[in-house]
């Protein structure tokens, strides 16, 4: 598929989403609402463990603002544009994955373009907000080069994000009910809210090497902090993403060998 028609057909998709998202005009604010609380308790919980101490893991609060914003841009961008390749198990165990497939697009680009989350848009939002109040309390400076290096590693953060989830759910292809497995594995984003030194180095390694959220956001914020000691492996962001992607974009397709309609589709 030619990238100027990709690119038209993405953005024709993406309004149509978020009409569809903006339809229940209640549904669409209360959601917002929910979201806000949600990130206000999390901000309050952190407020709440700094209160009883000075540093966290090396972290003071303002570098944890920052670590904590990191982490919200990647999970923003991510759910904003990508996040409907949770709609896979959906998909292959009802069977709507027949139309998909009969699609004149790539089925993983159709899956991924066939749902917006406006949800991801506050996420950013409030992301960007730790982020600015990280920077200003913590008088700490944010020069031109760490913006290029913030958005690049945020949307490399995105596609990690993307990458994990989408080798997850792959494995509906031979499995029945892969929710769950899925789920658990995306709640280890909640790990990297808060600074991974502070875990087991079993727990860091995990995070690190093998389902490696830390790339989403630890190591980005300890470029824009100048943490000599773990900033150098922020650089690999883009590489780590680049990697990711095409490993689960392979092992998709590997799963689609063992796909078997059952029936539903349309």
């Amino acid at each position: 598929m030619a990238v100027r028609k990709f690119f038209s057909l993405y953005g024709a998709m993406l309004l149509k989403n978020l009409r569809e998202s903006t339809a229940y005009k209640f549904d669409f604010f209360l959601g917002i609402l929910a979201h806000l609380l949600i990130q206000a308790s999390s901000l309050l919980l952190v407020m709440t463990v700094y209160t009883h101490t000075d540093s966290m893991g090396g972290f003071t609060f303002e570098q944890s603002l920052i670590l904590y914003g990191c982490s919200l841009l990647a999970t923003g961008i991510e759910e904003f544009f990508l996040h409907n390749v949770w709609s896979i198990s959906r998909h292959v165990n009802m069977g709507t994955l027949d139309s998909i497939l009969l699609r004149p697009v790539k089925p993983i680009l159709m899956l991924v373009m066939d749902g917006t989350s406006i949800h991801g848009f506050i996420l950013g939002i409030c992301g960007a907000v730790c982020l600015i109040a990280g920077f200003v309390q913590g008088g700490i400076s944010f020069g031109g080069w760490k913006c290029l290096w913030l958005i690049l590693c945020s949307v490399s953060g995105a596609f990690i994000i993307f990458s994990i989830t989408l080798i997850m759910e792959t494995l509906a292809f031979w499995f029945t009910d892969v929710v769950n497995a899925v789920v658990m594995v995306d709640n280890l984003r909640q790990f990297v809210r808060y600074p991974i030194t502070i875990y087991q180095p079993i727990i860091r390694n995990i995070l690190i090497f093998i389902i490696p959220y830390a790339f989403t956001s630890f190591f980005p914020a300890a470029l824009m902090l100048d943490m000599e000691e773990y900033s150098h492996y922020a650089y690999f962001t883009p590489l780590i993403a680049f990697g990711m992607v095409v490993i689960a974009s392979l092992f998709f397709q590997f799963g689609l060998k063992f796909y078997h309609s059952s029936g539903g589709g349309q």
